[in-house]
């Protein structure tokens, strides 16, 4: 792995901050070029944060496979021991959905919650959205469930 960096310079500060706010965040230097073996460990020293330099490195090609398929079997970083995407085809009535978020039923039902503390508290990201899914599972909106539940 190559590590490059970009080494600025005193003389490249003064040109591109034209405020002492923009000059407080930035300073001269930056740079800790290296490359890193596939395992991971440094192949060249590091050139010094003020300087600028060209590193060359031998590699060993074969080491590249070993490395590669311990941290990534399956391909583009895709460990199945690590993500995974399960989904349950069980369809859930509403009052089931409540239940297995932790929000309770009455509390949904009698607290003093708004739709949209209850939406936000089910994971929905849009309480218009969260609406119109109770009423398709329902076959009304929450405030008048509530209403006639009350």
């Amino acid at each position: 792995m190559l590590a490059p960096s970009c080494v600025i310079s005193q003389e490249a500060i003064d040109e591109l901050c034209n405020t002492a706010d923009k000059k407080d965040l930035i300073h001269a230097g930056g740079g800790h070029s290296v490359i890193y073996g596939s395992d991971g460990s440094s192949l060249t020293p590091k050139i010094p944060e003020a300087e600028e330099g060209l590193l060359f490195a031998e590699l060993d090609l074969g080491v590249i496979s070993i490395a590669k398929s311990a941290a990534d079997p399956a391909g583009h970083y895709a460990r199945p021991d690590v993500t995974r995407l399960l989904l349950n085809p069980k369809r859930h009535r509403p009052v089931e959905f409540f239940s297995a978020t932790g929000t309770s039923v009455q509390e949904a039902i009698f607290g003093d919650l708004s739709v949209e503390q209850i939406a936000f508290s089910l994971g929905f990201a849009d309480a218009a959205y969260f609406t119109r899914f109770f009423q398709r599972e329902v076959g009304k909106v929450p405030s008048q469930f509530r209403a006639e539940a009350r």
